[in-house]
């Protein structure tokens, strides 16, 4: 039974690094989307909330993307903002 559960035809997600690391692998592959970039952020704004440190070890990653491939166009700004004050309450 237990193997029957764990049986996968192909990649899983489990656990919360492994879904973090998903969300930014996506926000990676699709630079120039700011909903990508959007989904990587909130789950990030989920684990701070909760009080979960996890969080803490994507924040160079995420400015790194952000300085190497910002988001153009009307979401710029918002999407700027919301990363600083992510990080900013911890500081």
């Amino acid at each position: 039974m237990a193997a029957a559960l764990h049986k996968s035809d192909g990649p899983s997600l489990y656990g919360d690094r492994a879904i973090l690391d998903g969300l930014l692998s996506n926000a990676v592959d699709q630079k120039s989307d700011p909903v990508a970039r959007l989904l990587l952020l909130t789950a990030l704004s989920r684990h701070r909330d909760t009080g979960s440190p996890i969080y803490h070890d994507y924040e160079a990653r995420l400015r790194t993307l952000q300085q190497e491939h910002p988001i153009r166009g009307e979401p710029a700004i918002p999407l700027r903002e919301a990363i600083d004050a992510l990080y900013e309450k911890t500081r």
